[in-house]
């Protein structure tokens, strides 16, 4: 995990580690929950910015 480090190479070894069928299932369910909470949270921030401009409008 110490691969996660490195600023770029972080973000492709998380992705490959998602969906590589070599992996442990561990690491596999770790990445992909990982990846569902960013989404989440990613949509969660835009629907907050936008009833935010919405209500500033």
């Amino acid at each position: 995990m110490l691969i996660l480090s490195i600023p770029i190479l972080n973000l492709i070894m998380a992705v490959y580690w998602a969906l590589s069928s070599g992996t442990k299932p561990s690491k596999k369910n770790f990445f992909v929950a990982s990846f569902l909470w960013i989404f989440v949270l990613l949509g969660l921030a835009l629907v907050v910015a936008f009833f935010q401009y919405a209500v500033q409008t």
